[in-house]
């Protein structure tokens, strides 16, 4: 679980199929030494990773991705330039066949990251 080392939820809504989260990521984080060193940046599998932690909250139980539909990295999330993003999406199908998930990452300035998958 990525939550609390990599990235802190400051904020979390679900109501109706819709969802929201500000997290803020912790430029500190080891994984920023590697990736890359000098010039850190969140890799594309921990914004993935991340749609799959809402997911869990979400459904409230552990969620699979089974399928990504469509995944779109658009810019790259430096953490020391702009540590809080805002992640709003849109969910259906909470049952046992699984839950479709479309989700966008974003600052004010930019989008990062578009996602739409199924899990199960």
């Amino acid at each position: 679980m990525l939550l609390q080392s990599l990235y802190q939820i400051s904020e979390f809504n679900s109501s109706g199929e819709e969802f929201s989260a500000t997290i803020s990521f912790n430029p500190d984080h080891d994984i920023f030494k590697g990736h890359f060193p000098g010039q850190p940046v969140v890799p594309g599998v921990c914004l993935i990773h991340i749609v799959k932690e809402l997911a869990n909250m979400i459904s409230g139980k552990q969620m699979l991705l089974q399928k990504g539909n469509s995944v779109k990295f658009l810019q790259l999330i430096d953490p020391r330039k702009g540590p809080e993003v805002i992640i709003k999406g849109k969910y259906s199908g909470k049952d046992e066949s699984g839950m479709t998930i479309s989700a966008t990452i974003s600052n004010e300035e930019a989008a990062f990251f578009k996602f739409k998958g199924l899990f199960t």
